[in-house]
């Protein structure tokens, strides 16, 4: 059905988690300073 070359899934989970991750560490950073 999908071909794995031409399935931009896997970038968007990718890029969808570093994001998700970035702001989680972000939020801690902004607690660990208060």
């Amino acid at each position: 059905m999908f071909k794995r070359e031409s399935s931009p899934f896997p970038t968007i989970i990718a890029m969808s988690s570093y994001l998700i991750v970035s702001r989680f560490t972000d939020w801690f950073m902004v607690l660990n300073l208060l």
